[in-house]
């Protein structure tokens, strides 16, 4: 039987934007700065799949995925910097992400180990007994573990530097075009670490979802 063997290569793109939003706290509007990193694979047949032509491929298949993320209506987290709050729709978000992923790694690291080594120690009357003891405590440790982590509704003692009002948003746009560079960029540069060597660096540029929007100049991400 004829084995077919398959390369893969994957693309990373740490992509950053900055977005303005009205506060559903103080109701002021204010401008915060998001960043994640989109990954994205794409597999081919030796000699008939050049890299050159797989580039392309996971090139395409990562702008449409930015194009998602750019246009979100609902993205990262940040502060309000008046009255130092996440919005409710952030609470909500990270509270059901950190639900979700403490409760499958503890479901699955606590139950299937406790699990398995309860089934070894004969520490129930029966292997089902030990793995659904353990599986129910490995998902009330992480569904535990997952609240603890995510974001606290109320005033905040700290993560301020990831939101501007709208003068400083304006002082920071005028000050970076005046050295000629990314506003969205130079910001995220000065309060995060740079990305992996082997990630590509995007700048999604600045979306205002204000009505009036802030009146500021263009620029080029």
């Amino acid at each position: 039987m004829p084995v077919v063997a398959y390369k893969k290569m994957t693309l990373n793109v740490r992509h950053v934007q900055a977005r303005r939003i009205d506060c559903e706290f103080c109701r002021q509007p204010f401008t915060y700065l998001t960043d994640d990193t989109e990954s994205v694979g794409v597999t081919g047949v030796p000699v008939m799949s050049s890299d050159d032509r797989m580039r392309k491929s996971a090139t395409k298949k990562a702008e449409k995925a930015l194009e998602r993320h750019a246009n979100a209506a609902e993205r990262g987290e940040a502060i309000c910097p008046r009255c130092r709050r996440y919005q409710p729709w952030m609470v909500k978000s990270s509270l059901t992400t950190n639900l979700g992923c403490g409760g499958c790694c503890g479901l699955l690291v606590v139950g299937g180990v406790g699990g398995l080594a309860s089934a070894a120690m004969h520490w129930f009357d029966s292997p089902t007994t030990g793995f659904t003891v353990m599986g129910v405590g490995g998902l009330l440790i992480g569904l535990a573990i997952g609240k603890a982590i995510a974001l606290k509704s109320g005033r905040q003692d700290s993560g301020e530097e990831r939101s501007m009002t709208d003068d400083e948003f304006r002082a920071l746009v005028k000050g970076s075009m005046d050295r000629d560079e990314d506003p969205v960029s130079s910001w995220f540069f000065d309060v995060a670490d740079e990305p992996p060597a082997d990630h590509a660096f995007v700048s999604l540029g600045y979306l205002d979802l204000v009505d009036p929007p802030l009146p500021l100049p263009e620029w080029k991400a």
